[in-house]
C-alpha cells in the first residue's frame, strides 16, 4: 500500500469519525434472551422427547424379546421332547406334550404335524377361528414353527403361537407414564430458563445497548454501567476501554492529516524523478526480451510464461501448437490464462473437459494458481501433454508443456497387462479360498490321514486296494444296548456323542486311522495310508487302547456322579495282520476300509474281551512284549475262526509300573531270562530262586 493510500484511508476515518455521524435511531433490537430462552427449551425438550422415545422403544423391544425366548424354548423342548414319540408314533405323549405347553396362559396355539398330517392340536377359546395355517407375525400374537428330526431325519413339524395381548396393558402405563414425565421437567426448565437469562442476560445487556448505541451516535462521553465480573461485564469493560481508545486516536488522526499533506506534495515530485528512471530502465529489458524470445523458440517443448496477474506476456510457438494443434486459433499477449483455457474446452480439444467443462476449467485454474507436481493431461486428438507450473518471485507462473503420447501408449499397454494379471490372479485365489472351505467341511467326514493324502496327492480317488500288513482295533461300550433301555434318548445321544468325541481325539493323538462308528462301536487301524512300520504301528494301538481304558474310568466316574447307575466300561481287541485296504463301492459312491481276516479276528476278539480290558492276539503281543505287560490268557476259540487263536491281556506300559511290579527280563547271546514276580505264587517264587542259585552254583565252577 503506498504512502498516499494510506492517507485516504486516514481521512475516510476521520470524515466518519467527525463528519458522517451514524443515524440518531437504530431500529429496536430483538431480545437475545428469549431466543436463548427458545433455543435452550427447544433442544432440551428435544432431548427428553428421544430419551422418552428410546425409553418407549427398548421396553417394547424387552418384552417383545422376553416373549421371543418363550417361543423359542418351547421350540426347543418340542425338538428335544417329540421326536421318540413321533418316531414311536405315540400320540399319546404327543398330546401330552401339547397340553402342558398349555400351562404357560401366553401359548394360544400349538400343533404338531406328521407326514402332512396334523396329529396334534390346540388353540385357546379367544383364538378361535384365527388362521394359523402359515408363519406369519401380528399384532395380537408371534407363530414359528421348527422341525422334529430323530437320528438326521425329519419326523414332523411343531407350530407354536405366542400371544403379545398380555404386554399391551403394560406398554400403555409405561408410555403414558414416560410421557407425563417428560411433559413435567420440560416445564420446570422452561420456567427457570426464562426467569435465568431475564434477570442475567437481558437486563444487563439491554443497558450495556443503550450505552454503545450513544457512542456510535458520537456521543463519546456516555456512561458504561459496568455490572459484575462475567462475560458481560467484561464486555462492558472492553467496550469503555474502546471508548477511550476512539477518543485519543480522534486526536492523533487530525495531527497526522496535516503532516501526510506534507508527505504528499513530496512523494509526487519523486514519482516523476522514478518514472524517468522506469523509461530508461524499460528499454534495456525490452532488449533482452528478444533475447529470451529467441532463446526459448528454439526448444523442443512447449514454453509460456504468465505474469502475476495470470495474463500471457511470453510463449513460444511449440507451446500454441501443443495447445491448440492444427486450428487456426492464435494466441495473443496479455489474454488471460482462463480465456486461452476456456477456448480450448469450448473447441473440444481437451476431452477431460468430459460433460461439465466448468467443472474442468475451475480445476484446472486452481491448479495454475497454485501449482503442484507436473500433470497429465490428454487431448481430444489422442496425444497426452505434460504440464509443468511452477510459480516464480514476483507472483508469475512459468509453464512447460511436453508431448509424452508415445510414453504414455506404452504405459497403458502395460497397466492393461498387469490388471488382466490381477483378475486371473484374484480369479485363483478366490475359487482357491472355495476350495480350501470345501475341504474344511470334508475333513470332518474323513479320517486326517486319509484326508490329507487325498488333497496332498499321495493317493489317487479311485476304486483300488492293496494288501498290507495292519494293526486292526475293535472296540465297544459293554452293556450299551441294556443301559439304552433304562435312558431317555436325549441322554443315551448326549453319552455316546461324549465318549466317541474323547475316543476319537485320543486316536488321533495316537496316529490311528478312524473306519468308522457304528452305534457305541469304534473300528480304527495303523499302518495305512500312514505307517512307521509294523513294530511301531502295534506299539502305538495297544498304547492308544491304555490310553482309552484310562479315560474311559475317568468318564465313567463322571456318568455315575450325573446319575448313571450302573457304572459303564468298554472292551477292546487288537489283532496285527494282512488286510485288504483301499477304496471300495462305487465310482459314484466309495468308501476307504479294510476287509479280511485279521479284520474278523479282531472283532471276535473285542467280542471276547472282558469288560475294561484288552485283548491281543500273540500276532501283536510279539510287537509289543518288550514295551507293554501282557499276560498270556491261553488260546480261544472264536466264532468264524477254525484254529484256536493265542490271547492275552494288556495290563500296563511297563514305564507306568513300579519297579515291583515290572518283569525281569535279561538276554545275552547264550542266556535268556524272563520272569514275573507279580503274577507268580510263593511257592513258584521258591522253586524260581532254587534253580537261579544252581545255574549260578554251575556257571561259577565249570571253566
Amino acid at each position: 500500500m503506498s504512502l498516499l493510500q494510506v492517507a485516504l484511508a486516514i481521512e475516510y476515518h476521520i470524515q466518519r469519525l467527525g463528519l458522517n455521524p451514524l443515524p440518531k435511531e437504530s431500529p429496536k433490537p430483538q431480545s437475545i434472551s428469549r431466543r436463548f430462552s427458545y433455543a435452550f427449551i427447544g433442544v432440551v425438550t428435544l432431548l427428553l422427547f428421544g430419551f422418552a422415545a428410546i425409553a418407549i422403544f427398548v421396553n417394547i423391544t424387552q418384552t417383545q424379546n422376553e416373549l421371543k425366548k418363550r417361543l423359542d424354548y418351547s421350540l426347543s423342548l418340542a425338538e428335544t421332547s417329540l421326536p421318540n414319540a413321533l418316531w414311536n408314533l405315540d400320540n399319546e405323549v404327543v398330546d401330552d406334550f401339547i397340553q402342558a405347553l398349555f400351562i404357560d396362559d401366553a401359548i394360544v396355539h400349538a400343533k404338531v404335524i406328521w407326514t402332512n398330517q396334523v396329529i396334534a392340536e390346540r388353540t385357546r377359546e379367544n383364538f378361535r377361528g384365527v388362521d394359523f395355517s402359515h408363519p406369519t407375525q401380528s399384532s395380537r400374537f408371534m407363530l414359528e414353527s421348527s422341525d422334529i428330526s430323530f437320528e438326521g431325519n425329519k419326523l414332523g413339524t411343531i407350530q407354536i403361537a405366542i400371544s403379545q395381548e398380555s404386554i399391551r396393558d403394560a406398554l400403555v402405563w409405561n408410555v403414558s407414564g414416560i410421557v407425563a414425565l417428560t411433559i413435567l421437567i420440560i416445564a420446570g426448565i422452561s420456567l427457570t430458563s426464562i426467569g435465568i437469562t431475564r434477570r442475567y442476560i437481558s437486563r444487563p445487556l439491554s443497558k450495556l445497548q443503550s450505552s454503545a448505541a450513544s457512542i456510535a451516535h458520537g456521543d463519546l462521553e456516555a456512561l458504561i454501567e459496568i455490572t459484575g465480573s462475567d462475560e458481560i461485564g467484561s464486555l462492558a469493560r472492553d467496550l469503555d476501554a474502546m471508548r477511550e481508545s476512539i477518543k485519543k486516536l480522534f486526536g492523533e488522526l487530525r495531527a497526522s492529516h496535516d503532516k501526510l499533506e506534507d508527505y504528499g506534495r513530496t512523494l509526487e515530485r519523486k514519482v516523476e524523478e522514478r518514472t524517468a528512471e522506469l523509461a530508461e530502465a524499460m528499454g534495456a529489458a525490452d532488449q533482452a526480451r528478444q533475447r529470451l524470445v529467441d532463446a526459448i523458440e528454439s526448444t523442443s517443448e512447449g514454453f509460456a510464461f504468465y505474469g502475476s496477474e495470470d495474463r500471457l506476456e511470453l510463449c513460444n510457438t511449440r507451446y500454441k501448437r501443443l495447445l491448440y494443434g492444427g486450428t487456426d486459433i492464435d494466441i495473443e499477449p496479455g489474454t488471460t490464462f482462463e480465456a486461452i483455457l476456456r477456448r480450448a474446452v469450448e473447441r473440444g480439444l481437451i476431452s477431460e473437459a468430459g460433460d461439465d467443462p466448468e467443472e474442468y476449467v475451475r480445476r484446472r485454474l486452481a491448479q495454475h494458481r497454485d501449482p503442484g507436481p507436473p500433470t497429465l493431461q490428454h487431448r481430444a486428438d489422442g496425444r497426452w501433454i505434460l504440464i509443468a507450473e511452477r510459480r516464480v518471485a514476483g507472483g508469475g507462473t512459468v509453464a512447460v508443456y511436453s508431448d509424452i503420447t508415445e510414453l504414455k501408449q506404452r504405459e497403458m499397454a502395460l497397466e492393461e497387462a498387469n490388471r488382466r494379471t490381477q483378475e486371473a490372479a484374484d480369479e485363483i485365489g478366490r475359487r482357491h479360498r472355495e476350495l480350501e472351505v470345501l475341504s474344511n467341511k470334508l475333513a470332518k467326514y474323513l479320517s486326517p490321514q486319509v484326508y490329507a493324502s487325498i488333497f496332498e496327492g499321495k493317493q489317487e480317488v479311485k476304486l483300488a486296494s492293496r494288501r498290507k500288513k495292519l494293526t486292526v482295533f475293535f472296540s465297544d461300550i459293554f452293556g450299551f444296548t441294556g443301559m439304552t433301555d433304562k435312558m431317555e434318548s436325549e441322554d443315551v445321544t448326549y453319552l455316546l456323542n461324549q465318549y466317541l468325541t474323547e475316543m476319537s481325539q485320543i486316536a488321533l493323538e495316537h496316529g490311528a486311522t478312524i473306519d468308522k462308528y457304528v452305534g457305541d462301536a469304534i473300528m480304527m487301524f495303523f499302518g495305512d495310508p500312514e505307517s512307521s512300520g509294523v513294530k511301531e504301528d502295534a506299539l502305538a494301538c495297544v498304547g492308544m487302547a491304555i490310553a482309552m481304558q484310562k479315560r474311559m474310568q475317568e468318564l465313567a466316574d463322571g456318568w455315575r456322579d450325573s446319575g448313571i447307575e450302573q457304572p459303564l466300561s468298554c472292551r477292546i481287541g487288537i489283532h496285527t495282520g494282512y488286510c485288504t485296504v483301499g477304496n471300495f463301492g462305487s465310482e459314484s459312491r466309495m468308501d476307504y476300509t479294510i476287509i479280511g481276516g485279521a479284520v474278523n479276528l479282531a472283532s471276535r476278539l473285542e467280542s471276547e474281551a472282558k469288560a475294561g480290558g484288552i485283548l491281543i492276539s500273540y500276532e501283536t503281543y510279539a510287537h509289543v512284549k518288550e514295551e507293554i505287560h501282557c499276560e498270556e490268557v491261553g488260546q480261544v476259540q472264536v466264532r468264524g475262526i477254525a484254529y484256536p487263536v493265542a490271547t492275552y491281556r494288556v495290563v500296563d506300559l511297563y514305564a507306568n509300573m513300579s519297579d515291583g511290579a515290572q518283569p525281569i527280563r535279561a538276554a545275552l547271546p547264550h542266556l535268556k531270562l524272563e520272569a514275573d514276580p507279580s503274577v507268580m505264587s510263593a511257592e513258584e517264587r521258591a522253586q524260581a530262586i532254587q534253580m537261579l542259585r544252581a545255574a549260578a552254583e554251575r556257571l561259577s565252577t565249570d571253566r
